[in-house]
């Protein structure tokens, strides 16, 4: 008897473990982002921004990303002391006596004291800066920055705080703590006398206000005890001090609730007073140097730490239960409203009570998975089925009985001796006593219940949802809009409605087997994946894959706990309900919250731009914008501080004046692109919400105007079309002027032809003259006379060929230069003829002129020899020369024609023509040059005529020297 005692009280002391909850606390450390895991302040601004003061410098974090700020004359990295000032700017300072402020971004240097070389406390309190340093405390105008106040003898970094109502500073003199709101620091007013209670000021002190009342923590050398007191009136009440913060270094303190946070060494000590005692409620973060605490405007709970970086709770309800070795938990059930049975990760079976928050191990365990755990309050004994193997448990009696039972998808008690089960291949009812199944329906099935008059059994089957009913053991489908439903997870609540969760329609709720419920995505459901369903009197505790939900069905009211509140993991498979406490398993252990408390207000902060780009550059961020069409893509990035708020803030946008309709913007992203925008003004609105509120943020605005590119406008339209008009109309004018300019041409031409053809037969008339003709028939008389025949023949054949050529050559505009050197060199022949042997004449022609493809105008060069012979040779006595010359100017593409004669020259032939009788008006001044002007204007070949006198050694005229310049064709 005595052994089985020994054996039973060391079975107690082995299996049962004090346990302990805290709220849920998110770790952050370098793998998140934290840039550092030494931090010693933190600080929230009033735009949102958490501040943090770390070993490496000085952060802000935005909710996603960690900007670190630096000054370049700032001697070492750490920083130390957030607080802001009334322009809502964030001061610091460092060990070398340097103080800092943040304005437009930037850290700024505000004064380095010289003399400081540690760390001081310091505050802003009425534009001025307070600083205890060298037993002296100083007041600094933060606008001036030189005029400071001082008073000596102050006790070594006791400097403390500006309390919550801004009411002034405190601080310590002479073993005396003082209280002034003076920021000359002339009028002071002593707190407590040193001879009403005696204090030793050796120590820091750390001051708080709790209920209204002032505190400070006294501490003293190290391994020395701590003291608390309270100041009332001038007196000093003593609070008596737990163990557990006697030694510990008190770092700050602050009011949460009705309780104090202390900060300490050893982690926060939540606590009370009452009665001039300190009690402990809770201990968190043990063994860990925690060193400042906030509370940001959503409720989340920031600590700093020395070496382990940053903890978050985010919301204090949220606990989590301690298991060893942090084991997960696969099943829960509860035997009454005090106690849990839990299957753990590692196969063993853990009790769990609440009142007294202790967890014991049972001397129950498996070698593989716990499916799931059921009490029978009519046995009171507990069924745990395993993968492989099954026991009865009596809690009380400490007995396991061996079951058949494996690998069950539910267990509902049905009597003392049976339990509804649904199993791989069928749904059945399982006898303890003879450990037999009775097969309901053979169909594989995924969750049952049963009704609360225990006639019917509700399955979520292969081949959908159904009811067998147990009395006739009849089996019927139910379905909705006539096709199958087809669920997991199945619960009933005590009015007998009937919850099943869907694959993947959300949860529905069947009356009479009937659906009167449909909760889904649509309407509040966080996922239409469920895992598990509990039924709550008239609410149901739904876990999804994005957090846990409370649906009341009657108010619709919807309850939503998610990685907001803290949960790590939606791996849950389990929810119990012990009163108003709600408890869960995951992955990664036991959690409880108190529903009633579990819901916190949260709002989300002001959007705000961080960023726009406009075609890919960055640009400042503004309130307007002037685009062209062309040079109007436009990016706007944006955020929204806050924890977590990159997971839980949903972002909708319009663009007034294109559409009226909000969009949303996709889930994970932070901007906005416009790839092109139509011409016109616009409004960018950009409004946010929490991912489960319905109210948004008033929106931000970003005005947009676009420009239409010039070719766009209406008066380039306008002028496009001028310009179409004037060009349709110029071309025409053109054309019309061109037309007028050919005809006009062609009527110039044709007059000029005309006038060429006259000029022509003039010219024909001119060699053909009496005078000449009758010289000619003067010449074949004599050689007759003479009875020259042969001559006479000779000359008469000549004759008649001249005049054929000049017929021939009259009826065409131009003849080749062969021609008009034979027809020359016949005309000259016949002259010679006349002349006897006085005259002589010599023709030149240029080798390189090719006679045939070069072509001079018909009758043109003849009358110029005829007046060479006529004026200038005729009344010359003797030796009468005439040579003509025919050159190529290759360079300018000319053909040169020279006629040079040895005659009297012109001025004296114009003594002789004006001593004539009558006016003879010569060919070679009147015809000649207006054949000359015609070929000029009909033709792009130009015409030059050259007369100049040649002149002998003497400087005698000695002749004439025609020049006829011809424009060779191309």
């Amino acid at each position: 008897m005595k052994l089985r005692l020994f054996q039973y009280v060391f079975f107690l002391l082995v299996t049962w473990f004090a346990t302990a909850q805290q709220p849920v606390s998110i770790h952050l450390t370098e793998k998140d982002g934290l840039p550092d895991i030494e931090f010693y302040d933190i600080l929230e601004d009033e735009q949102g921004f958490i501040w943090l003061t770390a070993d490496k410098g000085l952060y802000r974090y935005d909710g996603k990303h960690y900007k670190l700020f630096t000054n370049p004359i700032k001697r070492g990295r750490s920083l130390f002391g957030l607080t802001l000032d009334a322009k809502g700017r964030l001061w610091c300072n460092n060990l070398s006596g340097q103080f800092f402020y943040v304005e437009n971004n930037e850290l700024k240097l505000f004064k380095d004291f010289k003399d400081i070389n540690t760390l001081v406390e310091f505050n802003i309190y009425k534009n001025h800066l307070f600083i205890t340093a060298n037993n002296t405390l100083r007041s600094i105008n933060i606008e001036t920055k030189n005029e400071i106040y001082e008073l000596e003898n102050i006790s070594q970094n006791h400097f403390t705080l500006v309390n919550e109502r801004k009411e002034g500073i405190y601080f310590n003199k002479d073993e005396v703590t003082y209280f002034t709101n003076d920021v000359t620091l002339k009028q002071t007013k002593a707190l407590y006398s040193n001879t009403v209670f005696e204090l030793n000021n050796s120590g820091a002190k750390t001051y708080f206000k709790y209920d209204n009342k002032i505190f400070f923590f006294n501490q003293l050398e190290p391994n020395k005890k701590n003291s608390l007191h309270q100041f009332r009136n001038r007196d000093l009440i003593n609070v008596q001090l737990p163990e557990a913060l006697v030694f510990s270094i008190i770092v700050s303190c602050l009011q949460v609730g009705d309780n104090i946070w202390i900060l300490t060494n050893n982690g926060i000590f939540v606590s009370k007073i009452e009665n001039k005692c300190l009690t402990i409620l809770e201990h968190y973060f043990k063994g860990i140097y925690t060193t400042d605490i906030i509370k940001d405007r959503n409720t989340n709970f920031w600590v700093t730490t020395l070496k382990q970086g940053v903890y978050v709770m985010p919301n204090l309800a949220l606990k989590k239960i301690d298991l060893p070795k942090d084991l997960g938990v696969n099943a829960i059930e509860k035997t009454n409203k005090e106690e849990l049975y839990l299957a753990t990760s590692n196969f063993e079976i853990f009790n769990y009570f609440k009142k007294e928050n202790k967890l014991t191990k049972t001397n129950v365990s498996f070698r593989n998975n716990i499916y799931g755990i059921s009490y029978n309050p009519l046995t009171e004994d507990l069924l745990m089925v395993a993968t492989t193997e099954s026991v009865f448990y009596n809690p009380k009696e400490k007995i396991n009985k061996k079951s058949s039972l494996i690998v069950t998808k539910s267990i509902t008690v049905f009597n003392e001796d049976q339990y509804l089960v649904s199993l791989p291949h069928a749904l059945s009812l399982y006898s303890k006593r003879r450990d037999a199944f009775e097969s309901l329906r053979l169909m594989r099935s995924y969750g049952s219940v049963l009704n609360t008059c225990k006639t019917k059994a509700y399955c979520n089957f292969i081949d959908g949802f159904g009811v067998v009913d147990l009395k006739t053991k009849t089996y019927k489908q139910i379905t909705y809009k006539n096709s199958p439903v087809y669920g997991s997870k199945i619960a009933i609540s005590t009015d007998n409605v009937v919850w099943v969760a869907t694959y993947n329609e959300g949860l529905y709720g069947f009356v009479n087997d009937s659906l009167h419920y449909k909760l889904n995505v649509k309407n509040g459901l966080a996922s239409n994946l469920i895992s598990v369903i509990t039924a709550d009197e008239n609410s149901l505790w739904i876990a999804t894959d994005k957090g846990l939900q409370n649906y009341n069905y009657e108010t619709k009211k919807i309850i939503t706990v998610n990685r907001e509140d803290g949960i790590d993991s939606y791996n849950i498979n389990s929810i119990e309900i012990l009163g108003d406490d709600i408890f869960f398993g995951s992955n990664t252990g036991l959690y409880q919250f108190d529903a009633n408390n579990i819901t916190k207000a949260r709002k989300t902060l002001q959007p705000y731009f961080t960023s726009v780009a406009i075609q890919e550059k960055d640009t400042d961020v503004k309130l307007n914008y002037d685009l062209d069409q062309t040079d109007s893509e436009i990016r706007f990035g944006f955020n929204v501080n806050g924890f977590q708020s990159n997971k839980f803030v949903n972002y909708e946008y319009k663009l007034e004046g294109y559409s009226d309709n909000w969009i949303a913007v996709e889930e994970g992203l932070d901007f906005v692109k416009f790839n092109t925008l139509p011409a016109g003004e616009f409004t960018f609105h950009l409004r946010a919400k929490n991912t489960f509120q319905k109210t948004y943020t008033e929106p931000i605005c970003v005005v947009l105007k676009v420009r239409l590119p010039f070719y766009k406008s209406w008066w380039f339209y306008t002028l496009i079309l001028l310009a179409s008009i004037s060009f349709v109309w110029g071309y025409f004018s053109r054309k019309t002027e061109r037309l007028n300019k050919a005809q006009h041409q062609a009527l110039e031409k044709a007059k000029i032809n005309q006038q060429l053809v006259f000029s022509q037969l003039e010219n024909l008339r001119s060699q053909m003259n009496p005078h000449f003709i009758f010289n000619a028939l003067n010449s074949i008389q004599d050689f007759i006379i003479l009875n020259e025949r042969k001559l006479a023949r000779e000359y008469l054949v000549k004759f008649s060929r001249l005049i054929r050529t000049y017929l021939e050559h009259s009826q065409t505009n131009e003849i080749s230069l062969n021609e008009e050197v034979k027809t020359l060199r016949l005309y000259l022949e016949l002259e010679k003829d006349r002349f006897d042997d006085d005259f002589k004449f010599e023709i030149h022609v240029d080798q390189s002129l090719n006679l045939e493809t070069t072509f001079v105008p018909s009758l043109f060069i003849q009358p110029y020899v005829e007046n060479a012979l006529k004026h200038g040779l005729l009344h010359k006595k003797d030796n009468k020369k005439l040579m003509l010359n025919f050159i190529k100017n290759a360079n300018q593409n000319h053909l040169i024609c020279e006629i040079i004669d040895n005659g009297i020259g012109r001025e004296a032939s114009a003594k002789i023509k004006n001593q004539r009788v009558g006016n003879h008006k010569s060919f070679a001044t009147s015809a000649n040059q207006k054949r000359i002007d015609l070929l000029n204007r009909s033709q792009d070949k130009k015409v030059e005529l050259q007369v100049e006198d040649v002149y002998n050694k003497q400087q005698e005229v000695s002749g004439t020297k025609v020049t006829i310049i011809i424009e060779l064709a191309h």
